[in-house]
């Protein structure tokens, strides 16, 4: 699968994420393993595993980039896999700041689990990603739990709070709790700090976010009225225009939603703009749903077919 446009500037923020699968569990390692290695040379990808469909949903900056990657896996790695249909990145925030009681309380087989984590969650910039600091009451929680605190924060906003993407550009702060002398552990404060950070990012008034993509399309003249309707259908917006050399030169910023399959005028250049919060109706049964969002998230396809190659597809 190809964008019908041009990038013209590198993009250095996975916008575009495209689903793997594989026949078998031995394989399914053996991609994650892959998958490792290959990121860990290229800070641009950004693998999730989705626990529903049990996909591996690599994220990358445009679909050249992830074409390389399914490539490496096939030839370099020699895993057989199948690869699904492109779709945009999403991502969530908040928009207020909130507060969250979590207690984990668990008695198994006579080996007792205790951990209580009060968190508050404030929106950061924009880019910002997720931030993490203390400011409990001295000797509240051990020093030794802060890291299964923080992992248990970051593991929650990888799961998103209105329609499964993940969070970022907030702020997470640890300020209080309390611990047991012997029941407490490193599980039981991970565990509390993913119910408390969900319980607050819900009262955060949380948002889904979208790239926007800053585009520029040269068409004769005559196209003028057609171009306009199909940036309007896209929920675009038209910045300027301008005649050059016999054509016109149409500037505008579309989500990246809408310029998945914009082949039909030309090859409009395009390079991303920023996040904003969303129109996409996405169901997740919030009352959130419909208002718009600052940052991206991957969608559920429509057409759920895989394909065995991603550029055997052109939209």
């Amino acid at each position: 699968m190809r964008l019908g446009v041009l990038f013209d500037m590198p993009i250095t923020r996975p916008i575009l994420t495209m689903p793997i699968v594989t026949a078998t569990a031995r394989d399914h390692e053996r991609l994650m393993e892959a998958l490792a290695k290959i990121s860990s040379m290229d800070a641009n990808i950004v693998v999730r595993n989705d626990a529903d469909s049990d996909e591996i949903l690599v994220s990358g900056t445009n679909s050249e980039h992830l074409q390389s990657i399914f490539r490496k896996i096939a030839d370099d790695h020699s895993i057989p896999v199948l690869a699904g249909v492109l779709r945009v990145r999403y991502l969530e925030t908040i928009r207020a700041s909130s507060e969250a009681e979590a207690r984990y309380i668990r008695q198994i087989g006579g080996i007792g689990n205790y951990a209580q984590v009060i968190l508050r969650l404030v929106p950061g910039n924009r880019g910002a990603g997720i931030a993490f600091d203390d400011t409990s009451p001295s000797g509240a929680i051990p020093q030794r739990f802060m890291k299964s605190i923080e992992q248990g924060v970051r593991e929650a906003a990888q799961a998103g709070i209105l329609a499964g993407h993940e969070m970022t550009d907030l702020r997470a702060t640890l300020i209080g709790g309390s611990a047991h002398d012997t029941d407490s552990n490193h599980a039981a404060f991970q565990i509390a700090a993913s119910i408390a950070f969900k319980d607050a990012a819900k009262k955060a008034r949380p948002v889904v976010l979208e790239p926007i993509m800053s585009v520029q399309f040269t068409i004769p003249d005559r196209q003028r009225d057609q171009l306009l309707r199909e940036i309007r259908a896209r929920c675009g917006r038209t910045v300027s225009m301008d005649h050059k050399d016999g054509s016109l030169i149409v500037r505008a910023t579309v989500p990246l939603r809408g310029m998945l399959d914009f082949n039909r005028l030309g090859a409009p250049t395009m390079h991303l703009a920023g996040y904003e919060q969303t129109s996409w109706p996405f169901d997740s049964g919030s009352e959130e749903i419909g208002t718009p969002v600052r940052r991206p998230t991957d969608p559920s396809p429509q057409n759920r077919s895989s394909v065995a190659n991603p550029e055997s597809e052109d939209p």
